[in-house]
């Protein structure tokens, strides 16, 4: 923030702002950043955490480039009474047969919009709601519109059935992309995210990793032209002496290759 060189704001990331909680949970989230010289580290921080991002990585052209990862790393047991949590067959709306998940408990709560709370072990809530059939938006903006609707608790003590899920589909995020910095030095050259999602009546597990490399935009010096174009002298030395040297004349130099 010092140097002015975070992430300046966009429509995107004002309005993701507003969906996000300020209260995140920190023993699940973790973010680090790398300096051009430590892109070794970066690359060995992305093969532990996500290895299938360690070939999309882009190595630095600048110092001043840098790097910065971002990881969540979830996992939350359902609070369920004694044998309460197990598998089931579960048959779909659209008539499939699939493999559930149910949840016994006490203390599970469903509120007036359908909206359904299970307690975890952990003392964080998870909620879920069945949409509707067609095109669903983005997850977070669709959460907080229900969370924001669900009105009273209409009952406590719930048998939940749901489906036994897993999904890598992550949220692109293309805006990231046209973000730079504050003090308009920098900009975003790569983008790179991946993960994965699973609920069952184990609980809810997530873990995502995402890294933003970004660039100095500051322009490369001009360099001088130097060109050599007769019989040169090239060798090794120092002030105590000459180590190697080497005469090239003419009869030296190599005829072009015949372009093809």
């Amino acid at each position: 923030r010092e140097r002015k060189t975070q992430l300046g704001s966009s429509p995107e990331k004002v309005s993701l702002s507003v969906i996000i909680s300020p209260n995140s949970l920190e023993h699940f989230f973790y973010s680090w950043v790398f300096t051009a010289k430590d892109y070794p580290h970066l690359k060995e921080k992305i093969i532990a955490l996500a290895p299938d991002l360690a070939g999309k990585l882009q190595p630095p052209k600048h110092p001043n480039d840098f790097d910065i990862i971002t990881h969540c790393d979830i996992s939350l047991k359902f609070h369920a009474e004694t044998n309460g949590a197990e598998k089931v067959s579960l048959q779909l709306d659209n008539g499939r047969t699939t493999q559930g998940a149910q949840i016994k408990s006490e203390q599970a709560k469903i509120y007036d919009n359908k909206l359904i709370e299970l307690q975890t072990l952990e003392g964080t809530s998870i909620y879920l709601f069945q949409v509707g059939g067609g095109e669903v938006q983005e997850a977070a903006r669709l959460a907080l519109k229900i969370f924001q609707d669900r009105g009273n608790v209409q009952k406590k003590g719930l048998n939940v059935t749901f489906p036994a899920a897993q999904t890598e589909n992550i949220l692109a995020s293309e805006w990231v992309w046209k973000l730079e910095s504050v003090c308009g030095d920098y900009v975003v050259k790569n983008y790179i995210s991946s993960g994965i999602a699973q609920i069952d009546e184990g609980g809810f597990f997530a873990k995502e990793t995402q890294v933003v490399q970004i660039k100095y935009r500051g322009m490369a010096p001009k360099l001088k032209a130097v060109i050599i174009n007769g019989p040169f002298l090239a060798f090794i030395g120092d002030e105590t002496g000459i180590q190697i040297a080497v005469f090239f004349d003419h009869d030296a130099f190599r005829k072009p290759e015949p372009t093809k």
